[in-house]
């Protein structure tokens, strides 16, 4: 009875728990292979010729001549002030010319007169000298109406407000019956978008490296080799808008250390509107790099990092150093920190403990794809930047 009990005892009892094996993690060599290496920026977009529209007098607004966001051509009407009072000024410019002109008859006859006169001693050389300073009065009064009259028609004119570039307008920015005042108020804007610049910020040391690769960039040679810059907007992959730099500043920025660099970018069908950021690079030769996939390139507080088999398989942080710019297909060009014996994990990261061991697999990498070759300026675009 006993011995039936004690077994019966010892069924009950729950086994034990199985041991755990170290975790699996997919494991690969980073690769080695020559790539084109770019500069990455962030830039906006400005319209190559963009203009401020300004009254250049006082007066009443009476119509909009214009449609907004519309091309228009140079010399195109696009305000009219109120013209009756310039009209006034212009007419009254008119009578006072007129009247300064009958004035210069009088004494002309008068001084004709007492020069006859004096021949014939009959009047004082004075009396001739006062006559001639009258004449030469008149003369200068005529002058100074005449110039009044042109300054009331240019007044005039400039009641009618043209367009002084042609390029695409902008909403007005005051209504009809706004007293305007004389270049105080803007009441739309132009920019020509036939071409479209892109202005960017190049860091100290790229513009440093950029100039010793390149010791003519800064020369008057610089102009016969354009700088190519490629371009995409926020809602385009990669980078289909071709460009080339026409400017550079002629100092770097010591507050923020950077230097200024504008590209020119052809807009024939106006898809790029100024005001937009979009992203730009420039190729910056070729080299060889080591590469490793995105994804096992991880960041904390201390930077960045990848997780490497170590010393008797156990897993090691190891920093790097990414390359500056994009990644290439699905790999991330390395600086600094890895070698092509190293054995980064790319899979299983979430497992993978630092100083724990792991059960290695060993595969290999996603296919490399560098992509499109770098792009070239069409050669129907102009080489040197527009005046």
């Amino acid at each position: 009875m006993l011995a039936v009990a004690l077994s019966a005892l010892s069924c009950g009892k729950p086994p034990p728990p199985p041991v755990m094996g170290p975790p699996e993690v997919s494991v690969m060599h980073p690769i080695r292979r020559e790539t084109t290496d770019y500069l990455n920026y962030d830039g906006i977009t400005r319209g190559v010729k963009q203009t401020e529209v300004r009254p250049r007098v006082n007066g009443y607004l009476e119509k909009v001549l214009y449609k907004p966001d519309t091309q228009v051509k140079a010399g195109q009407p696009l305000f009219l002030i109120d013209q009756r009072p310039y009209k006034v000024a212009k007419q009254r410019a008119e009578a006072e010319r007129a009247g300064k002109r009958a004035m210069i008859d009088s004494t002309r006859a008068e001084l004709d007169r007492v020069r006859k006169l004096a021949e014939q001693q009959a009047a004082s050389e004075q009396e001739r000298l006062n006559r001639q300073a009258a004449y030469d009065l008149a003369v200068a009064e005529v002058q100074t109406s005449e110039a009044e009259l042109a300054a009331a028609e240019l007044n005039l004119t400039y009641t009618e407000i043209k367009a002084e570039i042609a390029g695409r307008v902008s909403r007005n920015l005051v209504d009809e019956g706004t007293l305007l005042k004389e270049n105080e108020q803007v009441l739309c804007t132009i920019v020509n978008d036939d071409q479209i610049y892109v202005d960017f910020n190049v860091s100290e040391s790229e513009y440093l490296e950029w100039i010793r690769k390149n010791p003519k960039s800064r020369t008057e040679d610089a102009g016969k080799v354009p700088v190519v810059i490629e371009m995409g907007m926020a809602d385009q992959s990669g980078y289909p808008n071709v460009g080339r730099v026409v400017s550079g500043d002629n100092t770097v920025d010591p507050s923020t250390a950077t230097f200024a660099v504008r590209a020119m970018f052809e807009n024939a069908d106006k898809q790029i509107a100024p005001g937009l950021y979009v992203r730009v690079r420039a190729v910056n030769g070729r080299s060889e790099s080591i590469l490793v996939p995105d994804a096992a390139v991880q960041s904390d507080a201390r930077g960045q990092f990848v997780m490497v088999i170590g010393e008797k398989d156990l897993v090691e942080r190891r920093g790097v150093v990414p390359a500056r710019g994009a990644k290439i297909g699905e790999y991330r060009r390395i600086v600094e920190g890895l070698t092509e014996q190293d054995r980064v994990i790319v899979n299983g990261l979430q497992r993978a403990r630092p100083g724990a061991p792991v059960k290695i697999n060993m595969v290999e990498g996603p296919k490399f794809v560098e992509g499109p070759a770098p792009a070239t300026l069409p050669t129907t675009q102009p080489a040197t930047q527009p005046q």
